[in-house]
């Protein structure tokens, strides 16, 4: 019984995904910061982080500041918690 209730809430969650957007590309100088501009659309409890986590000033903001030493992909991941899948999308910084 549990499993099929697990599954019948997956397929609920799929038919509405969550949608992840890290933002445009974007360019800076070297040794210069920049903001990416991230938005996650869903319902309920959404986690979400963004890799790598090295050049950013906080890895669980939306927009957070980014300082890279050479151009990096930043991607921003989004997962509803109930293990029923994913969504992520890239950024790229260029230096």
């Amino acid at each position: 019984m549990a499993e099929i209730l697990y599954t019948k809430w997956c397929r609920q969650l799929t038919m509405r995904p969550t949608s992840v957007n890290a933002g445009g590309d974007k360019a800076l100088i070297k040794e210069q910061s920049i903001t990416l501009d991230g938005s996650i659309n869903g319902s309920g409890n959404i986690d979400f982080s963004w890799l790598p986590s090295p050049s950013l000033n906080d890895f669980h903001l939306l927009d957070p500041v980014v300082t890279p030493v050479v151009s990096t992909d930043y991607v921003l991941t989004a997962s509803s918690g109930t293990e029923c899948g994913t969504s992520s999308d890239t950024a790229l910084v260029k230096v």
